[in-house]
């Protein structure tokens, strides 16, 4: 009796594991949209190559996603974006930069005039010899998948802003000057928001971050007129982003939008929504659906797409 409960704990314990590895063993790319409420937090992972956009606000809801999909053994992010410095972009990084090693972190190089931004200051410096590699990425900058596929920056045109502040101890009166005059030169932190595209095989998506019209349009104009498979809605839905020319030319089948339930804000946007519906794409989104994951296949593209609340 004792050794017929040991075989079915076994047993039991077998298809536990296979059930945490099966993404993993299996030849499929996982982009899951994390139900971090109010605000961005992307989690991509081929076999154990890990990519994280953005952390959504300040919180643990996006290390909870982390916690629910990427194996408690792997405490290594491969690459971590921070599309633009506002707190429900930002908020949820900090704590992933104090508990993962992290391969390359892709940053705008802009700065607030915030306590979340000096402690992401502060958090950056303390942990340099667990962050290996801090940057502004480049137009056109790829970065390769281990299976296939790529990462590509798309916006913005050039490098906004600087990395000084992350080699110097800052000053408050010195992070408000420099605020100040980054927004006089470059707009407002949306406008440069660091877009990057995904392609694996006939698999294509856009993240866009917050992104504005404008910068949609520069992106139509300098970087990807080609029709793709899906898009990160801009600004969780908002009526600045998600352009009637940038969703046409595009032509996604699908939306997904990340926006907390019965925002402040109102998004997204119905002028969007009745944009995207007589486009005839399909649209999800976390605050009616919780996380969304996309599973891909690597080796070909083919895709389907789940909800888990």
């Amino acid at each position: 009796m004792i050794k017929k409960v040991g075989l079915l704990l076994a047993c039991a314990l077998v298809v536990t594991i296979y059930s945490i590895l099966r993404p993993r063993l299996e030849k499929t790319t996982e982009i899951i949209f994390c139900d971090v409420g109010q605000g961005d937090g992307i989690l991509i992972i081929q076999g154990d190559f890990e990519v994280v956009i953005d952390g959504g606000p300040p919180g643990d809801r996006m290390q909870s996603c982390l916690n629910r999909y990427v194996p408690v053994s792997d405490r290594s992010i491969e690459l971590i974006i921070s599309t633009h410095p506002d707190a429900d972009h930002l908020g949820g990084l900090l704590p992933i930069l104090e508990h993962y090693e992290v391969g390359t972190l892709w940053i705008e190089g802009r700065v607030t005039n915030t306590a979340l931004y000096r402690s992401f200051l502060q958090t950056i410096r303390r942990r340099k010899e667990v962050i290996h590699d801090i940057k502004s990425p480049l137009l056109h900058q790829q970065i390769p998948l281990p299976q296939s596929g790529s990462l590509t920056v798309i916006y913005p045109l050039q490098p906004i802003g600087d990395l000084q502040l992350l080699s110097s101890e800052e000053t408050e009166n010195k992070l408000s000057d420099l605020t100040t005059l980054q927004n006089q030169k470059y707009g407002q932190t949306n406008d440069g928001s660091i877009s990057v595209l995904l392609r694996i095989h006939t698999f294509s998506i856009v993240f866009t971050g917050d992104l504005d019209q404008a910068g949609e349009l520069a992106i139509l104009k300098h970087t990807l007129t080609d029709k793709i498979t899906a898009i990160k809605a801009g600004h969780h839905g908002s009526k600045t982003s998600n352009s009637s020319d940038f969703l046409r030319v595009l032509s996604p089948e699908v939306l997904f939008i990340s926006v907390g339930r019965k925002n402040r804000y109102g998004h997204p946007s119905q002028e969007v929504l009745r944009r995207v519906k007589d486009l005839g794409m399909s649209v999800y989104r976390t605050d009616l659906q919780g996380d969304i994951i996309v599973s891909v296949e690597t080796d070909s593209g083919g895709y389907k797409v789940q909800t888990r609340e």
